[in-house]
């Protein structure tokens, strides 16, 4: 019942605000020889009330509370009108103390209230209903309900003509349904909705059971509260494989009952699986696979099942063709095949044949050493172009199989595996693609053996074949190239040969102004050249090639540049001739015939003073302007080659004269 229906307090919280929605103040309910007068929907200020009483149509109101009507002080007189209400009232607010709960329920309005609608004692006890035991069956009366405050202050009066008479029995419930579960059956029932007034005071519902044949007997101590879509009980009170039959009746304010409704006859019945095992473990055994796990702690296990498997995620299939005793928790799968996986799983069955989940997996490799036979026919082609080895072979047919092992190596006695795990068993063919997809060395002898291996790790003999790489790589190139022009005129070149263990030769070229030419073929001990046949100050390129001993040429090395050194200044320059102008003096002299002229000097002699430079930069041609020079000065020029050596200076000659003096030495 705790997991189906809300909490007793919100229900009543609930219910009292559906009856105060509509319920009037007072209710003045007739019931046989007397008159039953109950608080409804009062005002919180309200704390009691007084009773008056006049005949037929009179107007002559007689007391009928000889004290205002209010709530008992002591707890135990409080407990003393619940009667055998209290029982259930306690348990509902949590304590079977009668002073916790009757000051728990004067403090706490709405479940006072809620309780009321259905406990005539727990009214009695709160002051707030008041019989009229004195009303004889037949007459009409005049009833007057004044409410007051704390201070006997009128707050309101409440007025109402009532006929004695015998009180019609509530409304029978409808639509009742049961559903039954492990040890409990759900009853639901249908009702009315409340109306309001004073007419609706159906406020609750009592339900009784019969088993079997036998009688019925109440089930709910307090009745189930009149709130709509929740008129329902869970009756946890049952066995399984019992039938029962239900009946549910409607009561009143007063406490008046309706016509029973009945059920039709509902058996409980056990659809909970045990709990799954626990425990399980695998043992590898001579004689089989032995399973072990902790005994099941249900009353009502019967037996267990085992179940196996190949995969984890793949079916598992049930072993034992008879049930495993549930007090003997283990079993003995002499069927499994030694060297393949398996994982088990184990359920409980109870008593009703539900079985409980699948245990957690144990898994296992029976152990198996003896190894599978070599493989056969194992041969290999060598694609050269890209340098892969395709090997092939055929296997000998084994239930365990699980593949097959690749080994490389350059002798058979220094060979590594190359695959991490078994090649699959139904692949007979291999390609070894080298580091990376980049294919194997070239160059090199390989040696490649094969072998099968089983499930248990149990490896077969190798099987050898061998093959040789062709080599189509060329080395790579030289490094740290470079080019000394001597002052013999010659050029140096000197490099860092590549680490290529198949290196055989050196290539030189040279460039002078076209095309590269092969200059030389040096061996591969040989880590310079001198280059005796260049012209001095001309510019020459050079690279270098690696050659393999397959005949392979590497990229060639960067390219660097050098001119010869010259060590033979140009011949002086001639035919200086120095005229003043208008600005200034200008120069003019012979071209210098020098292959390798890079440019002149010219130099000025002041009168008195020593000779010096004139040109910041050398000048591309055979002529200068001095400007704003004076008449009387003297001039030289010196012509340079592309190697930096100056010429001697030329004769100096003097502007405005015509006498010329001779060359300086």
């Amino acid at each position: 019942m705790k997991r189906f229906i809300l909490p007793l307090v919100l229900i009543m919280l609930s219910a009292a605000g559906v009856f105060a929605q509509k319920a009037p103040s007072v209710y003045m309910l007739p019931v046989g020889d007397k008159v039953v007068i109950v608080l409804g929907d009062t005002p919180r200020n309200v704390s009691s009330f007084n009773v008056f009483r006049a005949e037929g149509k009179s107007r002559d109101y007689k007391l009928m509370t000889k004290d205002p009507v209010s709530p008992v002080k002591d707890p135990y007189k409080a407990v003393e009108l619940m009667g055998e209400d209290f029982n259930w009232i306690a348990r509902k607010m949590g304590s079977m103390d009668p002073d916790f709960v009757y000051n728990r329920l004067m403090v706490d309005r709405n479940t006072a209230m809620a309780l009321c609608l259905i406990s005539h004692g727990l009214r009695l006890a709160m002051g707030r209903t008041f019989v009229d035991d004195e009303a004889v069956k037949g007459r009409s009366y005049r009833y007057r309900v004044v409410l007051l405050d704390v201070l006997g202050k009128e707050i309101n009066r409440v007025e109402k003509n009532v006929t004695v008479k015998q009180v019609v029995p509530p409304q029978k419930p409808s639509g009742i349904e049961t559903s039954a579960g492990d040890s409990r059956i759900i009853i639901k029932w249908k009702y009315p909705p409340y109306r309001g007034g004073d007419k609706d005071i159906v406020t609750g519902f009592v339900l009784n059971r019969r088993e079997g044949t036998g009688d019925f007997i109440r089930i709910t101590g307090a009745p189930v509260l009149r709130v709509e879509g929740r008129l329902s009980y869970v009756d946890e009170g049952v066995k399984n494989g019992k039938s029962y039959i239900y009946a549910v009746e409607a009561v009143n304010m007063v406490g008046v009952k309706s016509e029973k409704l009945y059920s039709e006859s509902v058996r409980p019945v056990d659809n909970s699986p045990p709990l799954v095992p626990e425990g399980l473990k695998a043992l590898d055994k001579e004689e089989g696979v032995l399973l072990l796990w902790r005994i099941s702690p249900e009353a009502d296990a019967d037996h267990y099942n085992v179940y196996r498997g190949e995969s984890l995620k793949g079916d598992f299939e049930k072993v034992n063709d008879n049930p495993v005793p549930v007090g003997s928790p283990r079993f003995l799968d002499m069927s499994a095949v030694r060297g393949i996986v398996h994982y088990y799983r184990v359920t409980a069955v109870d008593n009703s044949g539900n079985e409980s989940d699948k245990s957690g997996p144990a898994s296992i490799i029976p152990k198996d050493t003896e190894p599978p036979a070599a493989v056969t026919g194992l041969s290999a082609d060598v694609d050269a172009d890209k340098r892969f080895v395709d090997l092939s072979w055929r296997p000998k047919e084994a239930s365990d199989l699980s593949g097959f092992f690749i080994y490389r190596g350059e002798s058979k006695e220094r060979m590594m595996r190359i695959v991490k795990d078994p090649v699959n068993p139904k692949d007979t063919t291999f390609t070894d693609k080298g580091y990376k997809g980049r294919g194997l060395h070239p160059g090199r002898n390989m040696f490649y053996a094969v072998t099968g291996v089983d499930t248990s790790g149990n490896e077969s003999e190798r099987v050898y074949v061998d093959v040789i790489i062709p080599d189509n790589v060329p080395p790579p190139p030289p490094f740290s190239l470079s080019a000394k022009p001597e002052d013999t005129g010659t050029v140096l070149l000197i490099w860092q040969p590549c680490l290529s263990r198949d290196l055989a030769k050196h290539y030189i070229y040279r460039s002078k102004s076209g095309d590269f030419v092969k200059m030389a073929e040096l061996d591969k001990e040989v880590y310079q050249w001198e280059d005796s046949s260049v012209e001095r100050g001309k510019e020459y390129f050079y690279k270098v090639t690696e050659v393999d001993s397959s005949g392979n040429e590497s990229k060639p090395s960067r390219e660097v540049r050098v001119i010869p050194t010259d060590v033979n200044a140009p011949v002086p320059l001639s035919g200086l001739e120095a005229e003043v102008e208008k600005r200034g003096i200008r120069l003019i002299w012979e071209p210098s015939a020098e292959e390798d002229l890079k440019g002149y000097n010219v130099y000025s002699l002041p009168p008195g003073k020593e000779s010096w430079k004139l040109t910041a930069e050398l000048l591309d041609t055979a002529e200068y302007f001095h400007r704003w020079a004076k008449s009387g000065t003297s001039y030289s020029v010196t012509a340079v080659d592309t190697s930096g050596n100056e010429s001697r200076k030329s004769v100096f000659v003097t502007a405005g004269e015509t006498e010329k003096s001779g060359a300086e030495q």
